[in-house]
């Protein structure tokens, strides 16, 4: 099994401002692993971008592209960040095992 040690925080997204900026919405905890990774991916758009981030829940976790991940770093910074990705990985038996976000 893969240990979840770091605490991520999900917001989710609560759709447009009148200046097109993101409402936060629900917030919610949940332990996660979380690596540091620099490479270059590919996003929704097909679009070569960098991931800085690798971020693995244990099961289905609903995040969505439009909603944000912020995590706390050792040193006491405080990152907020786009998904780039968000896969769903499966089980034999078809169920989500994990749930692995680029950002």
């Amino acid at each position: 099994m893969i240990p979840t040690p770091h605490s991520i925080t999900v917001i989710k997204s609560n759709g447009l401002d009148a200046w097109g900026e993101p409402i936060e919405g629900e917030v919610i905890e949940i332990q996660g692993n979380l690596r540091t990774q620099t490479k270059v991916v590919r996003n929704n758009n097909g679009k070569e971008v960098v991931s800085s981030y690798t971020i693995l829940f244990v099961g289905f976790v609903d995040v969505k592209h439009e909603d944000k991940v912020r995590f706390t770093e050792p040193n006491g910074e405080v990152k907020t960040l786009d998904p780039i990705n968000v896969k769903f990985m499966r089980d034999l038996d078809g169920s989500v095992a994990f749930t692995r976000i680029e950002a």
